[in-house]
């Protein structure tokens, strides 16, 4: 990323409209509450985990997420 987006609204970038589809993305789309939301997508591109903004980057649930998708 290189330049601030919006993750939200009229202006929603669409990588976000994308990550946020409830179509697309059944167990992990929905609304954004803040800009820090994580998503975890597979080898694949298929979204296979969200992570809110309480989750920090380092967080053991986030680190054991990321080491089972690249197994």
């Amino acid at each position: 990323m290189f330049a601030k987006v919006s993750v939200k609204g009229g202006n929603q970038a669409p990588l976000d409209q994308f990550l946020t589809d409830k179509t697309a993305n059944p167990s992990t789309g929905g609304a954004v509450g803040w800009n820090l939301t994580k998503f975890l997508a597979d080898r694949n591109g298929k979204v296979i985990a969200r992570f809110g903004s309480n989750f920090a980057p380092e967080s053991a649930e986030l680190v054991k997420a990321i080491e089972a998708a690249l197994r």
